[in-house]
């Protein structure tokens, strides 16, 4: 069969990033289970892609019930911006609650990283079985030398937090009556004039 020519070809693709956010932080996620090697910065990347990824699906939905949602969601919180979103569409949230509880622990966590600090930290005792062959402590098991965002660098908690933004996603698609932007990519249209 023969190659068609076309005279002509043009395209439009709506770009979804919660979507492509969303698969960046499922395919570090099932690296971190995977593997010990480079575990933590694979956590890392999972948990701050849940962040990145509730404030595209935030971003999409609030563009889908709001003609004006880019000049509004520059001034709120992803807080305020989930409870407006809710708003309009009728849902009931409680931020202390599931699936939702976790969103707060989410945006602190990014903001950690977006906006780091140096800090300096103290353990008075060190145990044996916290130091490891070279005479270091190891920082994952001395918890007063962690930061707080390290504290969450963890397999449980990055399933907790991705669990939660598939949730949250789900619950706030159905009641916007939109399409859950973390399940589909955005469409791609084409069209061609071809050669006669």
């Amino acid at each position: 069969m023969e190659k068609k020519k076309y005279k002509s070809f043009s395209a439009a693709r709506e770009s979804n990033p919660a979507f492509d956010l969303n698969q960046i932080g499922k395919i570090a996620f099932n690296r971190a289970k995977a593997t010990e090697k480079y575990q933590r910065l694979e956590v890392i990347n999972a948990l701050l892609m849940c962040a990145l990824t509730m404030e595209a699906v935030v971003n999409n939905l609030g563009k889908c019930l709001f003609e004006d949602w880019e000049e509004k969601e520059r001034l709120l919180n992803i807080n305020q911006k989930v409870k407006m979103i809710a708003k309009r569409s009728g849902l009931d949230v409680d931020l202390g609650s599931l699936p939702f509880q976790y969103l707060s622990d989410i945006f602190r966590f990014r903001d950690s990283l977006v906006h780091a600090k140096s800090s300096k930290h103290f353990s008075p005792e060190v145990t044996q079985s916290e130091i490891d062959e070279n005479g270091f402590p190891i920082i994952d098991k001395v918890a007063e030398l962690m930061t707080d965002w390290e504290k969450h660098c963890n397999i449980e908690t990055a399933e907790k937090w991705r669990n939660a933004v598939y949730s949250m996603s789900s619950t706030l698609s159905e009641a916007t009556k939109c399409q859950d932007p973390v399940k589909i990519s955005g469409a791609i249209d084409t069209w061609g004039v071809i050669e006669t």
